[in-house]
């Protein structure tokens, strides 16, 4: 775990430090990709609590709002299927 003077949270302006790092290949039109991904935390234990409070308070809504999709294209198609066989 790389901790440099360079890294910087971008929430509160302290130190930060990669915690991971990984590599994926994607394919594209032009050919195969190398992308690297790197994880950086924040080395203060409250900004860093913060940050998965609010990360947890999203995935929630994320989640709620694909419910409410999900259950409203379910609804249409019952209401579309009930129309068909009315007539």
């Amino acid at each position: 775990m790389k901790i440099t003077s360079d890294l910087i949270c971008s929430r509160c302006g302290g130190p930060a430090k990669i915690s991971k790092t990984w590599v994926e290949m994607l394919e594209t039109r032009a050919g195969p990709s190398k992308l690297t991904y790197s994880q950086i935390v924040c080395l203060d234990k409250k900004c860093l609590a913060e940050f998965n409070k609010k990360l947890a308070e999203d995935r929630r809504k994320k989640d709620e709002l694909k419910l409410r999709a999900e259950e409203y294209a379910k609804n249409k198609k019952d209401e579309a299927a009930k129309r068909v066989n009315l007539k």
